[in-house]
């Protein structure tokens, strides 16, 4: 099959359309063989921009995933918050959200 587009082009489109799989065992593995097609049909230079496209993948993925840890952790204590303002006790509290008597104590004194 014929095309205009380079190997590297097609290696670096292709990683970025694994990214977009859900499923981190079947991301991970459509990466790996684009690697290993990458160590094999490109030249050093454009083994080197691959790594760079995968480098910049990787950090990608990492802001994401600490985003949703930010917006579970800024949920859990919005619903501790509430709880607090509807007069729900320490211990209660705790049980539903994970927080530490500590960390809601220190909630109450915020409102």
């Amino acid at each position: 099959m014929k095309h205009n587009i380079s190997k590297a082009d097609l290696a670096t489109k292709s990683i970025e359309l694994a990214q977009a799989i859900e499923d981190k065992a079947k991301r991970d593995i459509c990466i790996a063989s684009v690697v290993a097609f990458g160590s094999k049909y490109l030249n050093e230079s454009e083994k080197r921009k691959l790594l760079e496209v995968l480098q910049m993948a990787d950090l990608a993925t990492m802001l994401m995933e600490e985003g949703i840890q930010k917006g579970i952790q800024e949920g859990t204590l919005k619903v501790a918050k509430n709880m607090i303002l509807a007069g729900f006790d320490i211990e209660t509290i705790e049980k539903i959200t994970g927080l530490s008597p500590k960390q809601i104590e220190q909630l109450k004194s915020e409102q």
